[in-house]
């Protein structure tokens, strides 16, 4: 089971997604473009929406770096390592088995043949997306934030940890995500 996923980022912030879920989602609005995160922040209502369902989750405002999304459950960070926050209740449909943890130039440039075959297309990726194995199923996801990470880690990531659900929640938690783990990495 792979339950790490490294990424360097090119364009600041992470998003988390299946594919399959994403392109089930856009083909059921309507949206035939690449500029998935334009249509999201356009469109408010629709970005709201596919956060609630658990089609996508970002992960902002964090500059680019190289950065581990990690299963807890699978690959627990190593002694050492320091937790600096978590949040509970992202919400995260899967329908592939296949998490993709990418920089959020994948929604800026949405390529549907690339990702909808993931692992077939995975010696092709770029180093800005990665993948965790996880069953299809809905989750509510508790996200950590780290920093000194060992080795097969990359120092700084998020660990996630899923809890399966029936049902996502009507409505995400009300508080302020704030994954910045800048004050950490020496930055203000």
């Amino acid at each position: 089971m792979k339950n790490i996923a490294n990424i360097t980022l090119h364009v600041p912030g992470i998003v988390l997604f299946d594919p399959l879920t994403l392109q089930a989602f856009l083909q059921r609005v309507g949206y035939q473009g690449s500029d998935v995160f334009d249509l999201f922040i356009d469109d408010q209502a629709i970005g709201a929406q596919a956060i609630g369902e658990g089609v996508v989750f970002p992960i902002y405002q964090i500059p680019d770096d190289d950065y581990s999304v990690f299963l807890e459950q699978g690959a627990l960070p190593p002694a050492g390592a320091q937790r600096h926050f978590t949040y509970q209740g992202a919400p995260l449909h899967m329908t592939s088995g296949v998490l993709v943890a990418a920089d959020l130039g994948a929604l800026m440039d949405w390529d549907a043949a690339f990702f909808c075959n993931y692992l077939e297309n995975y010696p092709l990726r770029l180093k800005n997306n990665d993948y965790l194995e996880v069953a299809p199923g809905r989750y509510l996801v508790a996200i950590s934030g780290y920093s000194a990470l060992a080795a097969p880690l990359n120092p700084f990531g998020y660990g996630l940890r899923l809890e399966a659900v029936q049902q996502l929640p009507p409505a995400l938690p009300d508080e302020d995500f704030d994954f910045s783990l800048e004050r950490v990495m020496g930055n203000p």
